[in-house]
């Protein structure tokens, strides 16, 4: 720690990313945030979901927010890779830390989908893994991963990532929580919407990043336009802009 007594990363140099985590209002800032461990830990893509029940059958409705490669999650679900994760199935009965590389997923199926799930992820640059289980003090548990195409992670970068882990888990959820804030009533997640169209992406793109459905994307924008008095997304990106409500 330093002298001010926030934890010091020696990967991180002058980023005080628990401080940026904290700071974060919204899920657009969280992904931000995000990003720039994903850069300094060179480990491109991050994952935080909850742990899915042992009924889940698909991966996508335990998201929370992602940067994974559009196509995998959806690829992941239609190939019905979920029963039988090795990733999934570690978290269910440890807390332990998880390094799993591209040759290891080939290898550990017991359906038989190794291959499909080798291919999947080697397609999308997935090729080093590293999971992480955390915790809520409500009970809840999630895991968070940071994936790329480099070398394993030394065991400094682990124990820093999975402090970071945990930080992230608690602030996706606590922005969820949330109520409605003073932003014309606008909730988080709506706010989120808005901010991505602003930045060009449509509902599909979207919904990808958030892990929602297209369809729940359009709803928050709707919502949104209707509460900033607006006709259309357009407006209602413009107006929020106006007001500083997104940047």
């Amino acid at each position: 720690m330093n002298s001010s007594g926030n934890v010091v990363f020696l990967h991180a140099g002058e980023i005080d990313f628990a401080k940026l985590i904290a700071d974060a209002k919204t899920e657009f800032e969280l992904f931000g945030v995000c990003d720039r461990i994903c850069s300094v830990f060179a480990l491109p893509y991050f994952n935080i979901m909850r742990l899915p029940g042992e009924t889940d059958q698909t991966l996508e409705p335990s998201g929370l927010v992602t940067n994974w490669p559009a196509f995998l999650i959806s690829e992941y679900d239609e190939n019905r890779l979920l029963e039988n994760s090795p990733v999934i199935g570690h978290f269910r009965n440890s807390t332990e830390p998880l390094i799993i590389s591209l040759d290891m997923i080939k290898q550990q199926r017991p359906d038989g989908k190794e291959s499909i799930a080798g291919q999947l992820f080697e397609k999308h640059g997935l090729h080093i893994n590293v999971f992480f289980s955390v915790h809520q003090p409500n009970g809840d548990i999630g895991v968070v991963g940071f994936s790329g195409e480099g070398s394993e992670p030394d065991q400094t970068k682990v124990v820093e990532l999975h402090y970071l882990s945990n930080l992230l888990f608690s602030k996706i959820n606590a922005l969820r929580d949330d109520p409605e804030d003073k932003n014309f009533g606008l909730k988080p997640r709506e706010i989120d919407c808005l901010q991505w169209t602003s930045q060009g992406k449509t509902s599909d793109e979207i919904a990808i990043i958030l892990s929602l459905s297209q369809h729940t994307v359009n709803h928050y924008l709707t919502n949104a336009a209707r509460k900033l008095d607006t006709t259309n997304r357009t407006h209602a990106v413009s107006k929020a802009i106006r007001l500083k409500i997104i940047s």
